[in-house]
């Protein structure tokens, strides 16, 4: 199994718990996209977003002597935006519009991007 057929069957098993997923992507740190659910053709330009506000976030973290950040969140009225890198190479994002199981959500986030990173390790790109 590559890296890619296991990141689809996580991926898959996250959108089957949390079907009020409105976006799942991954991309290469350099703004390539690897895998994305529910982008509706955007690939590109959600990846090229997605690496400049890592970008972004890095060097203002960077001013203010804060480290490397481990997650970018952003929440308005309709729902929340959650960046994070997983390692040196790839950046996990993940949208939701409207309400969910945030009890469940965000543990079910953190294992999403553990085991994403481990298949990494693992399998390679």
């Amino acid at each position: 199994m590559t890296f890619t057929e296991r990141a689809k069957e996580l991926f898959g098993d996250f959108l089957n718990r949390f079907p009020e997923c409105s976006l799942l992507f991954l991309a290469t740190s350099q703004g390539l996209p690897l895998l994305a659910e529910r982008a509706e053709g955007r690939e590109e330009a959600f990846s090229a977003y997605f690496t400049s506000l890592m970008t972004q976030t890095k060097e203002v973290f960077e001013k203010l002597e804060l480290g490397e950040p481990r997650s970018i969140l952003l929440v308005s009225e309709k729902g929340f935006f959650n960046l994070m890198p997983l390692n040196e190479a790839l950046n996990l994002g993940i949208a939701f519009r409207g309400r969910t199981d945030y009890a469940n959500l965000f543990h079910t986030i953190r294992g999403l991007a553990s085991d994403l990173r481990k298949a990494y390790e693992e399998m390679g790109p």
